[in-house]
């Protein structure tokens, strides 16, 4: 069985769980920049949306979960940062930037024979 980490090493205020949720959204952004920029392009405002809703989630889960282990907070930040980026996205109708170009979205022309 796995054994987790013992509870709470010092985690006592807000700042901790926003900054431990803000490097977990600093994570999150990092990668995706070196992922998709490429293909999109770097904006500034899109790197720092990650890491302000990362730290929105750790002070959000630290408040319902005061005794939760640092790294397991930093790893739930970094799920609760890509459901709500992520649902944000769909819910504005908005294709990534990789497949604005690109066939994705458009009806296939069936074969006739």
């Amino acid at each position: 069985m796995l054994a987790l980490p013992s509870p709470s090493p010092n985690i006592r205020s807000v700042v901790d769980y926003g900054i431990i949720g803000f490097a977990a959204g600093l994570a999150s952004a990092v990668g995706g920049a070196v992922k998709d920029s490429p293909y999109e392009g770097f904006s500034y405002l899109k790197f720092l949306r990650s890491p302000m809703v990362g730290a929105i989630a750790g002070i959000t889960t630290g408040y319902f979960f005061p005794d939760i282990h640092p790294a397991v907070l930093f790893f739930a930040c970094i799920g609760e940062e890509r459901v709500v980026v992520e649902s944000y996205k769909i819910a504005r109708v908005q294709k990534p930037g990789k497949f604005r170009n690109g066939e994705w979205g458009k009806k296939k022309q069936k074969k006739r024979g």
